[in-house]
């Protein structure tokens, strides 16, 4: 298990390894300007407990966040769509200027999909 800083100055514990793999995932919350938003993103990594994503929008940590991620359409593996509530445990300066990367932590059903990481 390793530690990781999180930018609201707590310590974040992961007990789930996490894969890179860019997933189209909606978003359903509010930003730091308390707006509510609906966005089409791609997650940067994920485990069972939690991912991260790269968005444009201004999120404060501690903001819960619906995310749901569609079926994978494969015909030999059907899937449905997975839908959890999250909380926003991270939010760090992405590489683009603007671009924020987003790291939540389910606390409503976990991901039970196997997926292949992208990186290596």
């Amino acid at each position: 298990m390793s530690a990781h800083k999180n930018e609201g100055g707590g310590r974040e514990r992961r007990v789930q390894r996490r894969i890179n793999v860019g997933l189209p995932i909606l978003v359903r919350g509010k930003d730091a300007g308390g707006v509510r938003y609906e966005d089409s993103v791609h997650s940067f990594d994920l485990s069972r407990t939690g991912l991260s994503y790269t968005t444009a929008r201004e999120i404060a940590v501690g903001e819960d966040v619906e995310i749901v991620i569609p079926p994978s359409g494969s015909l030999r593996n059907p899937e449905k769509e997975f839908a959890t509530l999250a909380h926003v445990v991270r939010v760090q300066n992405g590489a683009a200027d603007g671009e924020r990367i987003v790291g939540v932590q389910f606390y409503g059903p976990r991901l039970n999909r196997v997926f292949v990481s992208e990186g290596n």
